[in-house]
């Protein structure tokens, strides 16, 4: 934790003195309050106009308990200097509260549209994709209407498709900027940005990327209709537990189906996401001739991100660390995974 200095800001804004309040800043984003939301600085832009409220997250010096306190008002200019202050302090995120999401997608789509003029590729205009593809998932998975939800993710997704086709150089800025931390909507964006370079990389057609990438953003959306207690268990499950959490595919499946917005076959990858080579996958059980062609990449892409993010009850491993074991794995009938499909995404690991 830093404490928290008056650098001359303004008195008379909301982030007001945090000394003379005996309050420290807290620089990591774990253990979030489900309100509050990390916004990463460099997705911010110096000398406009903020349309939402950011907030630090603090603690009295004495108190473990965190409080997300105002810093930065909507409507307030955003200033370089003030962004300068905030990196010397070793800061990497502000805060947004959850029901500010259609503000910050709309903001980050500004963003993007100033960024898209690069020629080249550059890691802020990964972490901006990354990022509106986060905000949107979060306005899609906790809107009531479903339904109308899950267009800017696919425009998002749509720019992302382009963007791996026009600038291939794109592929090697990836693997350092992909998320390390678990949580569902990190792993989905981490599973949707990898299936859309996987299809650039294979030079498959862009309705293929885009068909998977948005089945991996929202391949775990059955998980949202589970009890957050079971999902956070930090015991091991037991066998009736495993047969609650091996049901998500089927509501996400009941959630999507008929959703306009997303291609045909989206659907259907959502369904079979646990589906794998030798048939021993659930829900279906289904044997890979029967399974769509995409279902092997994203039962993978799904597999290998999940080894390779952190989580509280076990390290992360290292990607050589991840192919090796989705490589060693053999179900009863073969291996679990498409050998062809993990030799070419090994060499699309290679370029990193």
């Amino acid at each position: 934790m830093t404490p928290v200095e008056d650098h001359g800001m303004n008195s008379a804004a909301p982030r007001g003195n945090f000394l003379e309040r005996e309050l420290r800043v807290r620089k990591r984003p774990a253990l979030e309050d489900p309100a509050y939301i990390p916004l990463p600085l460099e997705v911010l832009l110096p000398g406009e106009r903020l349309t939402f409220p950011l907030f630090l997250k603090v603690s009295r010096s004495w108190e473990l308990q965190v409080e997300y306190a105002p810093c930065l008002e909507e409507g307030e200019e955003l200033q370089a200097s003030w962004m300068e202050k905030l990196r010397g302090l070793g800061l990497c995120h502000l805060y947004v509260h959850k029901r500010d999401l259609a503000k910050v997608v709309a903001y980050l789509n500004n963003h993007l549209l100033v960024q898209a003029i690069e020629p080249e590729p550059t890691p802020q205009e990964f972490v901006l994709l990354r990022e509106h593809l986060h905000f949107s998932l979060r306005l899609t998975l906790e809107s009531p209407q479903l339904m109308k939800t899950t267009a800017p993710a696919r425009k998002t997704l749509g720019t992302l498709v382009r963007i791996f086709e026009r600038k291939p150089r794109f592929l090697k800025l990836m693997w350092d900027l992909l998320y390390q931390e678990y949580t569902l909507y990190t792993h989905s964006v981490n599973v949707a940005v990898l299936g859309v370079a996987f299809m650039a990389f294979l030079k498959r057609p862009a309705r293929e990327g885009l068909t998977l990438g948005l089945a991996g953003l929202l391949h775990d959306v059955g998980l949202t209709r589970i009890s957050p207690e079971l999902l956070q268990k930090p015991e091991p499950l037991t066998p009736e537990e495993w047969e609650v959490i091996r049901k998500h595919p089927c509501l996400g499946y009941r959630l999507l189906r008929g959703n306009a917005a997303l291609p045909l076959h989206t659907v259907r990858l959502v369904l079979e996401h646990h589906e794998l080579a030798d048939g021993s996958g659930y829900p279906q059980g289904l044997p890979l001739h029967k399974q769509h062609p995409l279902s092997r990449h994203l039962a993978l892409l799904e597999a290998y991100d999940g080894m390779t993010l952190f989580r509280p009850y076990r390290p992360r491993l290292r990607p050589f660390d991840a192919l090796n074991t989705l490589r060693e794995q053999q179900g009863k009938r073969g291996p679990v995974y498409d050998s062809q499909v993990l030799k070419r995404f090994i060499e699309m690991m290679a370029l990193g």
